[in-house]
């Protein structure tokens, strides 16, 4: 499974390299917990990219699921303006970069879904 991530992680950063310019770096926007009501009422949908296991064990309500090993393949699901997730971070962070890359407008949840409960926001199963 580790190797197979890698491998998309490795995809992911080809592309990405190759549609952006200044070192393959996209600036990209991080929110809090509490900015994340704001941009859904603008119109944004959530994009927990997290795994099947972490995404069953509980999710932000209303969030899109899109597995990040997945998103490469199913690109054409995503929405023009996302707010990606995952559970510190650190995953939505490339899932934004790469869809920022893309023309996509992304942002990213600083902290994914334990900064979302520990700012006191429930999750739903």
């Amino acid at each position: 499974m580790r190797a197979y991530l890698a491998a998309i992680w490795s995809m992911i950063k080809f592309r990405f390299s190759r549609k952006t310019g200044d070192h393959g770096r996209v600036d990209m926007i991080e929110i809090g917990p509490d900015q994340v009501d704001q941009h859904v009422r603008d119109g944004w949908t959530l994009l927990d990219v997290r795994t099947d296991g972490e995404w069953a064990d509980g999710r932000i309500e209303g969030a899109q699921h899109l597995p990040l090993d997945q998103l490469i393949a199913r690109l054409d699901e995503v929405p023009d303006r996302v707010v990606c997730v995952c559970a510190v971070g650190a995953r939505s962070a490339q899932a934004a970069s790469y869809l920022a890359a893309q023309g996509r407008e992304a942002v990213n949840l600083a902290g994914g879904v334990y900064a979302w409960q520990s700012s006191g926001r429930a999750l739903t199963r």
